[in-house]
């Protein structure tokens, strides 16, 4: 649960029209503005009616970013004498890219809508090539979500759209398919589901049996290992020692007894997974059989 708790993150949002700092008494003061937003302590604002740079003052996107120690972009709609006019967007996360949009309607004020894409981790990617060149559909064209630390089943393949939802997925593969007891229990333990969790991390399973732990090296160095998981078919390593492959075994006769009973799942839990197939490109159909019939 530690784990989860580390992998779970609260993002407060705040949006504010700050009518060019200028209060109800009329006068313009943006240390006002900047205490107001430091006693929402959010972790992105969006901000309205914001005043830019010009070539005297830095602007009040600047001097807010400074005072809240945000990071900042701008999406000026139009100017104000000579200033930028518009939007701001303030984020303690790093911003990877942001986009404009005019929304100007015929002889309408110039209005306009920002977009900005916010990494919440400085690892996680969307993925559209492979060294160099368009990504294969093998490997998720037109495009792979790349989340270091989380297992495969959260690199998503074949992404078109992402939706934030506020619940968790219900779909067959994140519902039923990767998930655990969160604690050890004998093979072919029933648990119940509300008692199973989503797989996010996954212990090593290979061992380096030389150099051994502690060791001290010098020169160049040779690693010796054993894998712990089957081959295709149960099948294991041939260098693998007895002891590594006994537990192998065991790991394998598990998992075949958790497929027999997925292959024993209710008609509706087959009818999800043969939706979820129709969602795919062909290529990726063949793909995931494939992947389904060597794991």
């Amino acid at each position: 649960m530690a784990d989860e708790a580390k992998r779970t993150r609260a993002v407060r949002v705040a949006t504010y029209n700050i009518h060019r700092a200028r209060g109800l008494d009329g006068r313009t003061r943006l240390e006002r503005i900047a205490g107001v937003l430091a006693a929402i302590d959010a972790d992105v604002i969006a901000l309205q009616e914001v005043i830019g740079a010009s070539p005297l003052k830095p602007g009040q996107a600047a001097e807010l970013g400074a005072a809240l120690g945000m990071g900042w972009v701008m999406a000026p709609t139009r100017h104000l004498r000579t200033a930028l006019f518009g939007n701001v967007v303030l984020s303690r996360f790093p911003m990877r890219h942001h986009v404009q949009y005019d929304l100007t309607w015929k002889t309408c004020e110039h209005r306009g809508v920002q977009r900005v894409d916010i990494a919440l981790d400085s690892d996680t990617l969307l993925a559209y090539e492979m060294n160099g060149e368009v990504l294969p559909v093998e490997h998720g064209f037109p495009v792979r979500v790349v989340v270091p630390g989380w297992t495969g089943n959260s690199w998503i393949k074949w992404l078109t759209s992402i939706s934030v939802l506020d619940t968790e997925h219900d779909g067959f593969w994140m519902a039923r398919a990767y998930r655990h007891p969160g604690k050890p229990v004998p093979p072919a333990t029933a648990v119940p589901p509300e008692r199973m969790q989503p797989v996010t991390s996954l212990r090593v399973k290979s061992v380096i049996a030389a150099p051994l732990d502690g060791s001290t090296v010098a020169g160049k160095l040779s690693r010796r290992g054993d894998e712990l998981s089957a081959l295709p078919g149960g099948r294991f390593p041939k260098k693998a020692s007895p002891a590594l492959r006994g537990k192998a075994a065991a790991e394998s006769e598990h998992r075949m007894a958790q497929d027999r009973k997925v292959g024993d799942a209710p008609s509706h839990d087959r009818a999800d997974r043969a939706h979820d197939r129709e969602q795919l490109p062909r290529a990726a159909r063949h793909h995931r059989r494939s992947h389904l019939r060597m794991r």
